[in-house]
């Protein structure tokens, strides 16, 4: 077991946000000045859920709580001028060490713009400095925890805060309790007479990691990014195989362009059903990713690349459609907005690539009489000089 020495636990801190030394924008604040602010203080417990089901600092509310909101009321504040700097609350996020809460305290400064931020020491200084832990208000996600009668500093009134009161409107009693989760075990330095929980070693390191990605937004990311890649990418594996199928002319699904080409019937000049996606000639040739066949010879535009105009192409169809989208889904869908658009996002590429491959098909069998085959259609004149 780790040492259980207040001089321990400050050591520890001061080792874990050595890291924010040089953000002076919001420094550490000790606990005890912090106990002792006479400015409104927003507590946010920057922890994981199983973390704040074990005990929280009395008065804290949890991160996802204070996101939802409190912070879109002081960004408001903030870009409209309506409050002074005194009547702004310190916003103080904390974790076990003040690792995590230094990270959100970066993310609140530098992307939100919030001026006034200081990093708290962390639950387990609190169990030396601090005057007791509460359980959370009950509930599925714990959102904020009770204060504790008599204190001097007090959380201010916060826009949508869980009623501290039973059904009946009897006050709801915080349960004090001597129990504190310090993440892993080598932070096992909480005061003594405090019962310590923590992950275990691989279970910490997922978490942190989850934590990580969550907190760089790369679930975001990945979800506006996705439809794109997945619209592009069956562009390039499947564009060509598409025309093989099509048109009855061999080509086939490969992992590179040469290895699809090769199969088709361009290949072998007696092949009575021809691609055009191989043999395309002209303008027309742009429709079929063959830039460099529709303008062979041509200053400037033949070093365009193939498959730039169908890219153009796409990204004019696919970008209004999925910004609208967005606006749909995030006002009216029930499900999880980021999941919700991004599958929806995928269905409508797969139907554009679909919906382009046959309209372009069409066209290229209607207008030339090299392409008498599609889809099981077979013009009658051909197929007779054929036989």
């Amino acid at each position: 077991m780790t040492e259980r020495s207040r001089d321990a636990a400050l050591a520890a801190v001061a080792r874990y946000t050595a890291a924010f030394a040089d953000d002076r924008e919001f420094s550490l604040i000790p606990t005890s000045e912090l106990r002792a602010q006479s400015r409104p203080v927003v507590l946010v417990d920057c922890r994981e859920q199983e973390e704040q089901r074990t005990s929280m600092i009395p008065g804290a509310i949890t991160q996802a709580f204070f996101e939802e909101a409190v912070l879109p009321k002081l960004c408001a504040q903030k870009r409209g001028g309506s409050a002074s700097d005194d009547e702004e609350p310190l916003v103080v996020p904390y974790c076990t060490v003040g690792y995590r809460s230094g990270l959100y305290c970066r993310d609140l400064v530098r992307v939100h713009g919030l001026r006034h931020v200081r990093n708290g020491e962390g639950v387990i200084m609190w169990t030396f400095d601090g005057d007791g832990l509460v359980r959370p208000f009950p509930g599925d996600v714990p959102r904020r925890a009770p204060t504790l009668s008599g204190r001097a500093r007090q959380a201010p009134p916060l826009p949508g805060a869980v009623a501290e009161h039973g059904a009946a409107g009897d006050e709801v009693q915080p349960e004090v309790v001597q129990e504190v989760h310090v993440y892993g075990k080598r932070w096992d330095m909480a005061a003594e007479g405090y019962e310590t929980q923590y992950f275990t070693a691989g279970g910490g390191a997922s978490r942190f990691l989850v934590g990580e990605l969550r907190r760089r937004r790369l679930p975001d990311r990945v979800a506006r990014a996705a439809p794109w890649m997945w619209a592009f990418a069956m562009l390039y594996f499947f564009f060509v195989p598409a025309c093989g199928i099509m048109f009855d002319c061999g080509c086939q699904f490969a992992d590179t362009k040469w290895s699809q080409f090769k199969t088709c019937n361009v290949r072998n000049r007696k092949a009575l059903h021809k691609c055009p996606w191989c043999t395309c000639e002209g303008i027309g040739c742009i429709f079929v990713a063959s830039d460099m066949n529709a303008f062979f010879d041509k200053p400037i535009v033949d070093a365009l690349p193939n498959g730039f105009f169908v890219t153009v192409f796409t990204v004019m169809a696919l970008y209004p459609t999925f910004k609208l989208v967005d606006r749909t889904i995030t006002n009216t869908s029930e499900l999880p907005g980021a999941m919700m658009s991004t599958m929806v996002k995928l269905l409508l590429g797969t139907l554009w690539f679909f919906s382009y491959c046959l309209v372009v098909g069409l066209v290229f069998f209607n207008s030339h009489s090299d392409y008498p085959y599609f889809i099981g259609f077979v013009r009658e004149a051909t197929a007779a000089a054929g036989s």
